[in-house]
């Protein structure tokens, strides 16, 4: 995405604007917020007479550790399948909606506070596992792993790498913005490769039995139902979003149109002429 439209109108999730203040956030939050935790808990935790070689055992195991989570939380949570009207609201204001509006920065990092309810969570878990010694240092490590996911997610959408790592990376993150039911891996794509989700030519090919991402045509039907300043965003916008990342990754080709939203596209050109809609998502168009 060489030209990203970060200044244009964005789909809102709640009516209410407290509601919706709490599902955005701006891009120097989060890291003073989770610096100021990590620091907490190494403050807190500084008289357990952890030895250095317990930290760096401790730093890696959290680092490997978040990694996993963060798989399990992207595949399993914030790809909930959709099967039903609520799972299909859990889908889009989980994760549903920074698909649908990949340009929208607010929404590229995780907000502050479902992401304090999963880290009290965790916390739980891993207190019971490391202990009252090693816990606190542990899920500092793990936040770290954290706060890096969020921030190299967040530089994906708003810069092109330089490296062939950080190409590889997004490009990787491209296709699963384009195949969401491949490399849910962000920061690594270890986890993609153990358990057989890394895109390839099989894989992207092996569509779910339901949809694994909502998307505002479907969660909006009923114009009752559209929080305010949720048609500010046209479904042409929305469709040529995904042309122009579709056309980063796999540049050259015609775009399949059955994961294409709209009738009137120009495979060839790659835009979207007029919004007539194909109908409900399903598990064979766009899932997104």
């Amino acid at each position: 995405m060489n030209n990203l439209k970060h200044n244009r109108a964005k789909l809102r999730l709640f009516n209410s604007n407290f509601w919706e203040s709490l599902s955005r956030t701006n891009s120097w939050a989060p890291a003073l917020f989770w610096l100021f935790v990590i620091g907490g808990l190494f403050y807190t935790n500084s008289d357990k007479g952890i030895t250095v070689k317990e930290h760096v055992a401790l730093f890696f195991i959290g680092l490997i550790v978040w990694t996993l989570v963060e798989y399990i939380f992207h595949r399993f949570i914030f790809h909930f399948p959709i099967f039903g009207p609520k799972s299909e609201r859990f889908n889009f204001v989980s994760h549903g909606i920074h698909h649908e509006d990949a340009h929208d920065l607010g929404r590229a990092i995780m907000p502050i506070t479902p992401a304090a309810i999963y880290t009290v969570l965790l916390y739980g878990v891993f207190f019971q596992v490391f202990g009252e010694k090693y816990g606190p240092t542990f899920l500092a490590y793990f936040l770290m792993g954290f706060i890096s996911y969020d921030y190299y997610h967040f530089s994906n959408h708003v810069m092109l790498p330089k490296s062939k790592l950080g190409k590889y990376l997004r490009k990787n993150h491209l296709i699963h913005h384009v195949y969401p039911h491949v490399n849910f891996g962000v920061t690594s794509p270890i986890w993609d490769f153990a358990f057989g989700t890394y895109a390839n030519k099989k894989t992207i090919h092996q569509r779910p039995k339901y949809p694994l991402c909502a998307t505002s045509e479907g969660i909006y039907k009923d114009p009752v139902a559209r929080p305010k300043g949720v048609q500010q965003l046209t479904q042409e916008e929305i469709e040529n979003d995904f042309i122009e990342i579709y056309k980063e990754v796999y540049p050259g080709s015609a775009i399949p149109e059955e994961i294409l939203r709209t009738k009137n596209v120009d495979s060839s050109k790659g835009k979207v002429e007029s919004d007539q809609r194909v109908g409900p998502i399903d598990g064979h168009k766009r899932i997104l």
